[in-house]
């Protein structure tokens, strides 16, 4: 699911494979939670922009708590497997960050249906899917700082702190990548994100 345009094909009314039909609901869903929020995206949009029935989409998704569901779920997928796979690549964890952080910042134009609904479930405070983005925090903070742990260059003194610094510090360089008067390269963001995590963690440690 790494192109974002929809297939010609998707618009005709023809009869699919259930499991395909869902995946492609389910795309769809992805554009529409990533326009409206995920508080505000629904049926009805789906059905509009998949040229389908609203029905149809509730024979897939029977509830919005399922259809919320489906969506985190494949986000998380999305970027858990990213994070692992940029990861398992490396033993320097320096160089590790720096392909992930690459990585990630491209995904604002590769894939930006899945850095949009991530920014918008990574504030949702107050709502039934916080605990669920704590889960999935915790699940890449983990990822991250067992490597920290294993690397032969891994100098930080808290794995935990200076992975939990380097996903803040991203949420920032999102942030500020959607600022059309960013004067600095997504790679000087990369690399400062990096330097600073690593010695906030050594920093916490004390």
């Amino acid at each position: 699911m790494t192109n974002q345009a929809v297939p010609t094909s998707y618009n005709k009314r023809t009869r699919l494979d259930p499991r395909k039909r869902k995946a492609q609901l389910l795309e769809y869903a992805l554009a529409v939670f990533a326009r409206r929020g995920i508080g505000r995206g629904g049926h009805a949009e789906i059905a509009s922009d998949a040229r389908v029935s609203v029905a149809t989409v509730f024979n897939y998704f029977n509830t919005r708590e399922a259809l919320v569901e489906a969506v985190i779920s494949e986000v998380e997928r999305f970027h858990l497997e990213l994070t692992r796979e940029i990861f398992q690549k490396h033993t320097d964890t320096g160089k590790a960050m720096l392909e992930h952080a690459s990585a990630f910042s491209e995904l604002k134009d590769s894939n930006p249906d899945y850095i949009k609904i991530w920014l918008d479930w990574s504030t949702s405070i107050d709502s039934p899917w916080w605990e669920s983005y704590l889960k999935f925090q915790r699940q890449i903070i983990g990822t991250i700082a067992d490597h920290i742990r294993q690397s032969d260059s891994g100098s930080a003194a808290n794995p935990e702190a200076s992975a939990r610094c380097y996903i803040g510090y991203a949420h920032m360089a999102v942030m500020m990548m959607y600022d059309p008067d960013l004067e600095v390269s997504r790679q000087q963001l990369g690399r400062s994100l990096i330097r600073h995590a690593l010695e906030m963690g050594k920093d916490l440690s004390n």
